[in-house]
């Protein structure tokens, strides 16, 4: 049975999902009113709760186990909601940015909730990888283009971590480079 903090938390995960995945991301159509925003958003939290549960309840999920849930979520999130999105489609960045970000927020709020295989690739990871460098997340419409962004990182990390937990190092640097505080 899930506590009020646990509910709170899965809560706030998935805003911090939604929200990282549409910050400085051109995501509705452009005659898109208000109350459409919001069913949207709603019908996103539902698929992305019911996408967690199911990778999170594999038994072996595999980088292409990955690669095809991002792309079905894409698909079918698009058909379902095409004349409220931009270019009638949720990109494959933007469904990365998604679903990779609501696994990392539960991994890092529940210590049952299993590592991600990838982390979320926005700005702040690709300036860190050289093959990476003027890319940009939020146009990226092609699994392949998404692919060569996984293989550049792990190439880039080289075996000796996971790409979550690299990616966790990277911004802990970066926010706390020269801090003397801390809790």
């Amino acid at each position: 049975m899930q506590t009020t903090k646990s509910k709170f938390l899965k809560n706030v995960a998935l805003n911090i999902a939604i929200n990282g995945a549409f910050q400085r991301n051109s995501i509705y159509s452009a005659n898109v009113v208000g109350t459409d925003k919001t069913l949207l958003r709603k019908q996103l939290r539902l698929e992305l709760k019911k996408t967690l549960i199911t990778i999170l309840s594999a038994e072996n999920y595999t980088d292409e186990d990955h690669y095809q849930t991002i792309v079905k979520f894409s698909k079918n999130f698009s058909k379902s909601y095409k004349k409220l999105l931009n270019n009638n489609q949720l990109n494959i960045g933007t469904t990365q940015k998604l679903i990779n970000l609501y696994w990392k927020m539960l991994w890092l709020f529940d210590d049952k909730t299993s590592p991600p295989i990838h982390c979320p690739f926005d700005s702040f990871v690709i300036k860190e990888v050289k093959e990476l460098k003027g890319l940009s997340w939020t146009k990226i419409t092609k699994l392949t283009d998404y692919k060569k962004m996984v293989k550049s990182l792990q190439k880039h990390i080289n075996g000796n971590q996971s790409i979550a937990t690299w990616e966790l190092d990277i911004y802990n640097v970066a926010m706390h480079e020269g801090s003397k505080v801390t809790l």
